[in-house]
């Protein structure tokens, strides 16, 4: 699968920074996936939801190491990409 589409949008909220949207082979929206910063920095949260054990699981998920770490790049780099953009254009407003 390629990833033909990604769509960050910022939300500052302690460690969680932002949501984002990817679409593969411009056929398939995964949506709601989310950026969270910690103290070994910046990963990628699939979106979950919780079970009857109380538990969490991710609704989807890479399957392959390899489609994670594509995935997670792609989202990462968009996210530099937007946030690099909103502090220019917070710098221009002052």
């Amino acid at each position: 699968m390629k990833i033909t589409d990604v769509r960050v949008r910022l939300f500052e909220n302690k460690s969680l920074k932002g949501f984002a949207d990817v679409t593969l082979d411009e056929s398939l929206a995964l949506t709601g996936i989310k950026i969270i910063d910690s103290s070994k920095g910046l990963f990628v949260g699939m979106p979950s939801t919780q079970g009857s054990d109380d538990k969490y699981y991710d609704i989807y998920y890479p399957v392959t190491k390899e489609f994670r770490e594509a995935l997670t790049d792609a989202i990462l780099d968009e996210y530099d990409k937007v946030k690099e953009e909103a502090d220019k254009g917070s710098r221009k407003r002052r």
